[in-house]
């Protein structure tokens, strides 16, 4: 699995997590850690969710 495929899989799971609990608050980030350290793949993951659903 490419790393972009397993950020899409993070989101995808993020996003109906946070869907079902309502305490949540809904926003979360994904982050690459790797071998040379840490970057920032997306941001608030409902948001970018909604917006790819055409919502």
């Amino acid at each position: 699995m490419s790393i972009e495929e397993a950020a899409e899989l993070a989101r995808r799971s993020i996003y109906h997590a946070t869907f079902r609990d309502g305490a949540s608050g809904g926003v979360a980030s994904v982050y690459y850690v790797g071998p040379d350290g840490w970057k920032k793949l997306s941001g608030p993951v409902e948001q970018e969710m909604v917006e790819v659903a055409g919502a």
